[in-house]
């Protein structure tokens, strides 16, 4: 989505292969942080998704405890972290350390 520091992909469909999608858009992002939307065809909920790694860059407060930038958690690239997506948004909004 052009004009965010975010890269958003967005599926819809019975079945949604969430870390599939998320691959996808690893591959084709211009370097910003990758979250998937998505939702199951007949479902209410909308769930925003990402990596492990991208969530603890971007929304913990690690770096302010440490003084540092908290490094990658190896081996945990299929590791995935959903929220709701109103959840979600309120973190873009919230008090969390966000870069």
């Amino acid at each position: 989505m052009d004009g965010t520091p975010w890269w958003f992909e967005l599926k819809h469909k019975k079945g949604v292969s969430v870390l599939a999608a998320l691959r996808q858009a690893q591959r084709d992002t211009d370097k910003r942080p990758v979250v998937v939307v998505w939702r199951e065809s007949g479902e209410r909920t909308i769930y925003a998704s990402l990596d492990v790694n991208t969530f603890v860059r971007n929304f913990t407060k690690v770096e302010v405890a440490l003084g540092r930038e908290p490094k990658a958690l190896g081996g945990l690239d299929e590791l995935l972290v959903h929220l709701a997506l109103d959840d979600f948004l309120r973190l873009l909004k919230g008090g969390w350390v966000w870069r």
